[in-house]
């Protein structure tokens, strides 16, 4: 069965405009990614200063390891991760940077590390009084089945 060359050209071209539309869809820039903090979409803006950071070297890639790092424990962040932000800060090439950025960078590392370790402690602590109130609750129940037997029988 033979091809027809109008609907064989057609899907080439058809083919080759995904493949367009796919490469500009996968290329983020620092102006897209100010667009998205500009509109409030922190978490997305964070990701695609991250995409940048990987497509990127140098001071390029260490400029937006910081920007995703510093979104990801935005307050206003919706999507706030901590251990994200973590893993943008440590992924940033100190020496290639402004020496205001590298200490802010170690600062960050520093604080967020801080941070972690306590919501950790935190979640810790919660699952310790957990355990404790149900091993209180079996204690209760024992106790009071024990009670029972003990009781003299009613005469």
């Amino acid at each position: 069965m033979k091809a027809r060359p109008e609907l064989t050209k057609l899907l080439c071209l058809a083919l080759l405009g995904l493949f367009f539309v796919i490469g500009c869809a996968a290329k983020r820039t620092p102006t897209e990614a100010s667009q998205l903090v500009n509109r409030g979409e922190l978490a997305k803006a964070a990701i695609a200063y991250e995409h940048i950071a990987r497509k990127s070297s140098g001071a390029e890639a260490a400029e937006a390891w910081y920007q995703a790092g510093k979104l990801w424990i935005d307050p206003d962040n919706k999507k706030l991760s901590f251990r994200r932000a973590l893993a943008c800060f440590k992924r940033i090439d100190t020496s290639v940077v402004d020496e205001q950025i590298a200490r802010d960078t170690r600062l960050w590392i520093f604080l967020v590390t801080r941070v972690i370790a306590a919501e950790d402690a935190a979640s810790a602590s919660k699952k310790a009084a957990a355990e404790s109130k149900k091993a209180a609750a079996t204690l209760k129940d024992v106790t009071e089945g024990s009670e029972q037997l003990q009781a003299p029988p009613a005469p």
